[in-house]
């Protein structure tokens, strides 16, 4: 969501800190980036060692979510 908020409204702020525990191996996530380096849809920032979100990739976010989104959600069941 920080990538979508920063890169897909058009805001230009850096990211401080965000970091997402994934308990799989290293190799997957290497795997899983060089995917969406290879399809355009991220690029790899590696003096930081973050993912950035491409033009290409907060286009297709922004058609998604703000395109083919529903104009409401539905209401949950309850609230906790």
């Amino acid at each position: 969501m920080i990538l979508y908020r920063n890169r897909v409204k058009g805001r230009r702020t850096p990211l401080i800190a965000l970091v997402i525990e994934l308990e799989c191996p290293a190799r997957d996530i290497e795997d899983a980036i060089a995917v969406l380096v290879d399809v355009n849809l991220v690029t790899w920032c590696p003096r930081r060692h973050f993912l950035r979100l491409t033009e290409h990739g907060a286009e297709l976010v922004r058609e998604y979510f703000l395109d083919d989104a529903p104009l409401s959600l539905p209401e949950p069941d309850c609230i906790a």
